[in-house]
């Protein structure tokens, strides 16, 4: 995936750090640092075309699908192979899909609603030593954003006590209507900002040697630490520069269901979500299987223009995206080798057939279809992980799970970011990355 690679450079009397990234995780690694007295360089690794999204991944039918914002696959193939330094396999079989930036997006352009974790995920992220609880307001206050609520409703017609309409908040660019991004948040950060970009990491006794380059001059600078966020391709592709090895990893993308429906809600429904300004959530639970629907209100049928932070009117139409719980993942394998990008496809899994009860779910809430529910296997940014945990952990002769975040022969640069990132959970994953991230840089630090 594209991503805006950045260095961000903590400098002291005692202690020089420096940050790797430019999106969410980077974010949270800063929210840790904040306050802390460093100087910050910032250092530009990818030049940004626009500011849109270029690609996703997507899996369907064995196939890799990648979102389409171009007008041909092959240029979309030419603007993913440019930003990311790599070469797809000849032979991959490439489809394109069109989608909102408005929904999601690569994480410098990360918008969309946001929630904390489910209750029910909260031992998966325990169990993959992230306790990130507590963490999201110190997110939050440092991107000066809304505080997440923990608000619900849950109506008569609810199918069971767990049944709930979730407050579904917007995160926007502070004092701003636009939807929030990790690129307008560092543009405007008062941070020092070089223009040069991280190419290779080599460590010493004394510290990490960081070479970076403009045009055909490359420098080094040494530095104590150095902390990686950038993001499920480039994370990987740094750490085999480091071992001086090809690595292979993989992605978890969550299974994906979309509808058209015409809605009807009720006014004490409408009471509740009139002060969120994004759109609602409803968490279903169906004979132990859970399912959670994103709506998002349209003006018209086609074409699909979303009512972006706009107050939710009671009736209308509205496109719904349906997802199951997080275990219910595909695998997508990825090797890194001589500049090339294998994907192999690993399991391939849908959501089970229930489209007859979640109608009927639906429709006792008011929200009655108007299409089918069509399978859209997604690994949008807000239900994606990596797994670079597996090559830290067997390099490090560790378990499936790790505390860990360096390899143990190089504990002089941690990887934040999707390192023990357990599957992608039901709710949208962009904040609970940065609090990841945070929980993981303040744990860190506090053992430096």
């Amino acid at each position: 995936m594209q991503r805006l690679l950045f260095c961000l450079v903590y400098n002291s009397n005692d202690m020089k750090i420096a940050v790797i990234g430019s999106g969410l995780s980077a974010l949270g690694a800063l929210s840790a640092l904040n306050g802390k007295k460093l100087n910050i360089d910032l250092y530009r690794s990818v030049e940004i075309v626009d500011e849109s999204p270029k690609h996703r991944l997507y899996l369907k039918n064995g196939k890799l699908i990648i979102h389409k914002s171009v007008e041909t696959l092959e240029g979309l193939r030419k603007i993913f192979e440019e930003n990311n330094s790599l070469r797809v396999k000849k032979g991959t079989e490439i489809c394109g899909l069109l989608s909102s930036n408005y929904i999601g997006g690569l994480s410098n352009f990360w918008g969309g609603s946001s929630n904390k974790i489910m209750d029910f995920e909260k031992n998966d992220f325990k169990d993959a030593g992230l306790n990130i609880s507590g963490h999201y307001e110190k997110v939050t206050e440092f991107i000066n954003s809304e505080i997440i609520s923990d608000e619900y409703y849950r109506s008569d017609n609810s199918e069971s006590e767990k049944d709930k309409w979730l407050s579904t908040i917007n995160l926007n660019n502070h004092q701003s209507s636009s939807i929030f991004s990790s690129f307008e948040f560092l543009k405007n950060l008062e941070i020092n900002q070089i223009d040069r970009h991280v190419i290779d990491m080599d460590q010493k006794d004394a510290g990490i040697k960081l070479f970076h380059k403009k045009g055909n001059n490359i420098c080094h600078t040494e530095y104590d630490y150095v902390f990686v966020a950038a993001g499920a391709f480039a994370s990987p592709i740094l750490a085999g520069r480091l071992k001086k090895t090809s690595f292979t990893t993989s992605l978890y993308t969550n299974d994906q269901r979309i509808f058209l429906a015409s809605y009807k809600l009720k006014s004490s429904l409408m009471n509740f979500l009139k002060d969120f300004n994004g759109p609602p959530s409803l968490l279903v639970n169906f004979k132990n299987q859970k399912f959670y629907i994103q709506l998002y209100p349209i003006k018209k049928l086609y074409p699909l223009k979303l009512l972006s932070g706009q107050e939710m009117m009671s009736n209308g139409f509205l496109i719904g995206y349906v997802y199951n719980e997080s275990k219910n993942s595909n695998h997508i394998e990825m090797k890194f080798h001589d500049g090339n990008l294998e994907l192999a496809v690993k399991k391939n899994r849908t959501i089970e057939n229930k489209k007859k009860e979640i109608q009927r779910i639906l429709s006792k809430e008011g929200i009655k279809l108007i299409s089918p529910l069509v399978s859209l296997s997604t690994g949008s940014s807000q239900h994606i992980a990596s797994s670079l945990c597996n090559p830290l952990n067997e390099l490090n002769n560790l378990g499936s799970l790790t505390n860990d975040f360096c390899f143990k022969d190089y504990e002089r640069v941690f990887f934040l970011d999707s390192s023990v990132f357990p599957y992608s959970p039901l709710c949208t994953i962009g904040l609970t990355a940065m609090t990841s991230s945070h929980y993981i840089t303040e744990k860190i630090l506090n053992n430096l």
